[in-house]
């Protein structure tokens, strides 16, 4: 079991996560794993990079993109906006004019609130929701996909299949802790193949991954 998973299990809050994640410098060989973890997580180890980077080297002549994608994400709209400047052609006062505008250097408390608001949100998501199938109306198995995108909000690049499923729950850290079906009957004669796929996966994601992160997934069919 890794740091990250220890984090998992007993984090009570997303300050508590964020903080524990700061391990990855003294436990660097997470890092050749870390794509076996949610994205959530690692956008968060890449924020704790960029701080550290900016704390030792200071803004470099370089592009952010990377950066400015999972700052996207965290809400950190102006600060993905300041480092949009920056590329290997930027000069010194291109650098100071970005950093001025920086919130991780001019308003720090603020910036971690937004990355523990973050983590909380989808410590939350993955361990508390409970979403409700309604299954009476599916008519083909892309109608059963654009229900599974919606009610658990998988994104918009989702891609209306199995495999895409797998990546979502494992890699997005999207799978709820309770999932309640109704037309289930109706579900396993009309399309017994999806019906088939989506309690296979289902279990497998229980097996492999519900244990490491406390986060069993109950189907109670109503």
């Amino acid at each position: 079991m890794s740091f990250i998973d220890d984090a998992l299990l007993n984090s009570n809050s997303g300050y508590d996560f964020v903080n524990a994640m700061a391990d990855i410098y003294s436990n660097s060989d997470v890092r050749d794993i870390l794509d076996n973890y949610p994205e959530w997580i690692r956008d968060i180890i890449c924020i704790i990079d960029y701080d550290t980077d900016l704390q030792m080297e200071g803004l470099l002549a370089k592009s952010y993109d990377f950066e400015i994608k999972v700052l996207m994400k965290t809400g950190m709209t102006d600060e993905a906006e300041a480092l949009s400047n920056l590329n290997e052609n930027s000069n010194d006062s291109d650098l100071e004019n970005c950093y001025c505008r920086l919130a991780i250097c001019n308003d720090y408390d603020l910036f971690w609130e937004k990355v523990y608001s973050y983590a909380a949100d989808n410590l939350e998501l993955k361990y508390n929701e409970i979403v409700q199938l309604d299954l009476n109306d599916i008519e083909s198995g892309r109608d059963f996909q654009m229900l599974l995108k919606n009610k658990m909000n998988f994104p918009d690049f989702y891609g209306l299949n199995w495999d895409a499923f797998w990546d979502a729950i494992t890699g997005l850290g999207k799978l709820p802790r309770v999932i309640e079906i109704t037309g289930w009957e109706r579900m396993t004669n009309k399309l017994p193949h999806d019906a088939q796929m989506f309690n296979k996966l289902l279990d497998e994601y229980n097996e492999q991954y519900g244990v490491i992160y406390n986060n069993i997934c109950e189907i109670v069919y109503k």
